[in-house]
């Protein structure tokens, strides 16, 4: 799958914000998928079918640490 297939060819606006914030070094989609989803096929595909996301700094950073790269996870949180 590819990103303009997730978002919509016509959202060019959601594939560069996609391509700048959340994409490490031209990764592909299935790659960024299989890297923010931790190989967890469930997730993976919940993420596909746009019924579960992680926040944005997670949806950035998760899986970077097994690169050698710091990051941080935290994000906002709301509880109801």
């Amino acid at each position: 799958m590819k990103i303009e297939n997730w978002l919509g060819e016509d959202n060019q606006i959601g594939i560069d914000i996609w391509n700048k914030k959340y994409c490490y070094e031209n990764e592909t989609f299935d790659a960024w998928l299989d890297r923010v989803s931790a190989g967890n096929e469930d997730i993976r595909e919940m993420m596909i079918q746009k019924k579960f996301l992680f926040g944005g700094r997670i949806l950035a950073n998760r899986g970077l640490n097994t690169k050698g790269i710091k990051v941080t996870l935290s994000n906002c949180y709301v509880v109801e």
